[in-house]
């Protein structure tokens, strides 16, 4: 688990391949560079952070690439994912609560990026990438046995709003997260009662993916446009 509390971003100048190619084929050549430029500062990147091409960025997340880093140290570079947001979002490789602890680890609400600290391999100094969202993942099937409902208890002690809020209890640290499909499926599986949505929120849910399920979907993502994320660190 990630012990940081923000992702960096690091800047480079890299080639960018034909209008033919996939910047895929081009990672492997990127790293190769990156390692001759500086070493010492390569040896700096961890798991999650993120990789700001200053050749092509310009408008919101273009030329923003993250890397991924193995057990043994070998350092890769992937390509956001745009299952969910055209713009790109956090890979799902990369889980909040499970691995990364600070739902606002990568991004704000208002998907400007929280990097606070900023390294370069060139001579460009400030990064322009932005997010067009502020999705995040959540691992909910490796989850189940640390989610329960929100209580009135809940309500005065952290001061949420327990209405179709979850509580996720996991290593030391409590999330709150407010999500109505999510909620129905808990509500059930707790409960032992079946969970009937209002119009509104039945609106709500039949805009998200309809072959979605706790089953065949092990991470989800949580959008502020539809959910929030609350954290508060255990004691």
């Amino acid at each position: 688990m990630s012990q940081k509390k923000n992702a960096t971003t690091f800047l480079a100048n890299l080639p960018v391949p034909k209008e033919d190619e996939p910047v895929s084929s081009f990672f492997d050549l990127w790293i190769l560079i990156l390692k001759k430029i500086d070493i010492h500062l390569f040896n700096k990147i961890e798991r999650g952070d993120f990789l700001e091409n200053c050749v092509e960025h310009g408008y919101r997340t273009q030329g923003l690439y993250m890397f991924d880093k193995n057990d043994a140290g070998e350092v890769t570079i992937c390509d956001l994912e745009t299952d969910w947001d055209d713009y790109g979002t956090v890979p799902r490789r990369f889980e909040l609560i499970t691995q990364f602890k600070n739902p606002n680890y990568w991004m704000e609400e208002n998907g400007c990026i929280t990097a606070t600290e900023i390294l370069t391999f060139c001579s460009e100094t400030y990064p322009q990438s932005s997010f067009h969202n502020s999705c995040v993942y959540i691992p909910f099937s490796k989850l189940h046995d640390f989610v329960t409902l929100a209580t009135q208890d809940d309500a005065a002690k952290y001061g949420i709003d327990i209405l179709h809020t979850l509580k996720i209890s996991y290593d030391g640290d409590i999330y709150f997260v407010t999500d109505a499909f999510f909620y129905g499926f808990y509500y059930t599986r707790l409960t032992g009662a079946t969970y009937i949505p209002n119009e509104k929120e039945k609106e709500k849910i039949s805009l998200e993916n309809d072959d979605k399920s706790i089953d065949n979907y092990a991470a989800y993502y949580v959008d502020n446009e539809y959910g929030l994320i609350k954290w508060i660190k255990g004691t």
